[in-house]
């Protein structure tokens, strides 16, 4: 498919990057879609709020959405990485860790964010992330709104109090704050009061657990603080890739605080043919969302080419 000038070239094979090709495989535009196969989702085992598939696995949901681009036949996947990428009269030319040749007329960069778990300064946060600690509410609130759930924000984070709020809403109203040694606001110190909310502001020494389920926060005054679940305040997520930046693209504070490319609401970014969609365009956009973006870039491009091809 390389050996001619692709359509659209898909970075990405996530739900944004697997809807985006739906739409132009649909349309009939050559698409290739090039997929590191290590996404962000892969410490969990089920994802939430997508409509009929609630509960359903991540690696499933991308199982299922390559196959289900096999019927078409302009549209190609490839599990590799794309190691350099520029754009030249027109044309973004690159090359893949492979060393499969990339020439595309429009790009779509849904490479996503990826979670450095060195970045939280929290002991022994590997071992029970995406398993019995998670980031979002939104995503896994509900299903530990009976544990005794912590709440840990071990950086500053100007986002806390609204973190917390949504916690109360989306799983508990019942969680112990912890922040590893950092000092609460006062103001915030006193909203936990007045709900009758613990804070522990000790450095946490270590996280108990057994195969991944958090058992209980061990702190440096020696106390074990018997907790079932928790949260994590994620300030330590970054860019899965600087492909958007090598190209030209600068960086603007996203909607949760990361930076992330500049975008219009289409996902255009200032460098002509070139779009961004999915946790890649906001650090963290879930399914559903990630899928519109998705969805939203394929269509904008499938409009484009009609008009480029109805004016030949």
């Amino acid at each position: 498919m390389t050996d001619a000038l692709l359509d659209v070239l898909i970075v990405g094979g996530g739900p944004a990057g697997l809807t985006a090709a739906l739409v132009t495989g649909r349309a009939r535009l050559r698409t290739l879609v090039v997929d590191a196969g290590d996404p962000r989702s892969a410490v969990v085992d089920h994802t939430h709020g997508l409509f009929t598939r609630d509960g359903a696995s991540p690696q499933h949901l991308r199982e299922e959405g390559r196959r289900q681009l096999e019927r078409y036949p302009t549209v190609r996947v490839v599990t590799d990485r794309v190691r350099t990428l520029r754009r030249e009269d027109g044309v973004f030319i690159g090359l893949t860790e492979d060393g499969l040749p990339l020439h595309a007329r429009r790009v779509i960069l849904a490479t996503g964010f990826r979670d450095d778990l060195t970045r939280a300064g929290l002991p022994d946060i590997a071992a029970v992330y995406g398993r019995s600690v998670f980031p979002c509410p939104f995503c896994d609130g509900f299903e530990l709104s009976d544990r005794r759930v912590a709440v840990f924000a071990p950086r500053p984070s100007p986002h806390l109090g609204h973190y917390l709020s949504m916690i109360s809403v989306l799983s508990t109203p019942d969680f112990t704050l912890f922040t590893h040694g950092r000092p609460v606001d006062p103001a915030l110190r006193e909203a936990l009061a007045r709900r009758g909310l613990g804070c522990v502001e000790e450095p946490i020494t270590a996280l108990a657990s057994t195969d991944g389920r958090l058992t209980g926060v061990r702190t440096a005054d020696g106390r074990l603080h018997p907790r079932d679940a928790g949260f994590i305040l994620n300030d330590f997520a970054t860019q899965a890739t600087d492909l958007a930046a090598r190209l030209g693209v600068p960086d603007v504070p996203g909607p949760f605080g990361a930076q992330v490319p500049e975008v219009d609401e289409q996902g255009r970014t200032p460098v002509e043919g070139l779009y961004v969609a999915g946790d890649a365009r906001a650090s963290f956009a879930g399914l559903v969302r990630a899928s519109a973006q998705g969805a939203l870039c394929g269509a904008v491009i499938v409009g484009e080419v009609a008009e480029e091809r109805w004016r030949e």
